[in-house]
């Protein structure tokens, strides 16, 4: 169903049509750079988890958080 890898937002676009959502109403969990970039590409609010790399690498995220196991607050 995809031909384009990311940083190609093809994948999150299509996760999007399929689920019936506006890309603007979906959310992205990355810890991927190429990750990251294809979901601002797609116009989605992305969270950079900081479990490959320092947070200090994911800046094009929109917000980053530590790992999915920490308290975090997003700021959905």
């Amino acid at each position: 169903m995809i031909k384009r890898g990311k940083p190609d937002p093809e994948i999150f676009l299509k996760a999007a049509e399929l689920l019936r959502v506006e890309p603007k109403d979906c959310i992205v969990f990355e810890d991927s750079l190429a990750g990251i970039e294809a979901g601002v590409r797609a116009g989605m609010k992305v969270f950079g988890v900081a479990t490959t790399y320092p947070k200090e690498k994911l800046t094009m995220a929109h917000d980053v958080i530590e790992n999915f196991k920490e308290g975090n607050h997003w700021n959905i």
